[in-house]
């Protein structure tokens, strides 16, 4: 029984080798464009999540350094108002103070003037006494005026005592109040220097802590400002990544596509390689005998081959209508031996 010679597509799968070739490079490369955009996109998203919180925490941070400075400035403020109504309040009690020894001062000067008058009065009512007497006699004139300028000397004495003694306790209070006042106002002086000082130095204070806080005020409009530039960058870079998402999608629906026509051309292919053979018609079947090892036959005649192919590199069937030559004109029978030796 003859067999069909098979075509040789010798150069149809170098054609698709060559057009292959192209295309799995292509999508190789797209691929590996894909697998950057990912990591790109996922290296993107990491980054922003990470200055957001960073960004939320410097916020926050900021946010509790301001309520902690307010605190402490109010706290300062009452501070402030509290020393300066204790100062008002220890000046009004060292006023009243300095007002009730004054007083007191005039009154002791007004006691001394009336006393001071009174002394006089009483030095000088003896002597007046004296002048209506002049015109009696000399020895009841002597004995009355000794009498009489005994009893006043006497009482005159003991005044001025008293005077002296009202004089000196008055002296050393007055020299007590001045000690006291001189030293009410040093401790006045002193406190006023002290408080002077304390209000000095908290002004300083709040003035740093309004330095700190416009520095702070500062820093955080800066950061607002950041924010902003931040937030409209994340948006230029959510815009990029949709627009890299559309890409992506676009070229994963080309790959589809590709892939698809690529399973095509494969199905093609394989179509072209293995051609569909018909049965011929009119074949001659030649028998030999047990015998032989082999049968020569020449064919009686040449018979008619077509082949026919359709599309231009679609599908291709090769149709065999004429038996195939067997053997060529210059084939030589071979010799043939018998089997059996003779006897």
């Amino acid at each position: 029984m003859g067999g069909a010679k098979r075509p040789k597509p010798s150069s149809d799968p170098a054609k698709w080798e060559a057009f292959y070739a192209p295309l799995v490079k292509l999508l190789k490369n797209q691929q590996g464009q894909l697998e950057t955009l990912l990591s790109e996109r996922k290296f993107l998203e990491k980054w922003i999540k990470k200055q957001h919180e960073s960004w939320t925490a410097n916020q926050r941070a900021y946010e509790t350094h301001i309520s902690e400075l307010k605190s402490c400035l109010e706290e300062k403020e009452m501070e402030l108002l509290m020393v300066a109504a204790k100062s008002e309040l220890m000046v009004g009690l060292k006023h009243r103070e300095s007002m009730v020894r004054k007083l007191k001062l005039e009154e002791t000067e007004d006691e001394l003037t009336d006393f001071r008058a009174l002394f006089d009065l009483l030095t000088a009512s003896p002597k007046k006494t004296e002048e209506p007497d002049q015109g009696t006699g000399s020895r009841r004139r002597t004995r009355s005026s000794t009498s009489k300028i005994a009893a006043p000397d006497t009482e005159s004495k003991r005044l001025k005592l008293k005077y002296e003694n009202l004089i000196s306790e008055k002296n050393a209070e007055i020299a007590m109040l001045l000690k006291e006042k001189t030293f009410i106002w040093n401790q006045f002086n002193m406190l006023e220097s002290k408080l002077t000082k304390k209000l000095k130095k908290k002004q300083a204070e709040v003035d740093q802590a309004n330095d700190k806080f416009a520095q702070v005020h500062t820093t955080v409009e800066q950061l607002r400002s950041s924010n902003i530039e931040k937030d409209v960058t994340i948006a230029k870079l959510q815009s990029s990544n949709t627009e890299k998402d559309e890409v992506i999608e676009k070229l994963e629906a080309r790959a589809s596509e590709l892939s698809q026509e690529l399973e095509d051309l494969k199905k093609k292919s394989q179509a072209v390689v293995t051609p569909v053979l018909r049965s011929c018609k009119g074949m001659a079947v030649k028998t030999v005998k047990k015998e032989l090892t082999a049968e020569n036959v020449r064919p009686n005649g040449k018979g008619s081959r077509r082949s026919k192919r359709k599309g231009d590199g679609d599908d291709a069937v090769i149709i065999m209508e004429s038996p195939p030559k067997l053997f060529t004109s210059s084939f030589r029978v071979p010799k043939l031996k018998n089997s059996s030796a003779p006897v």
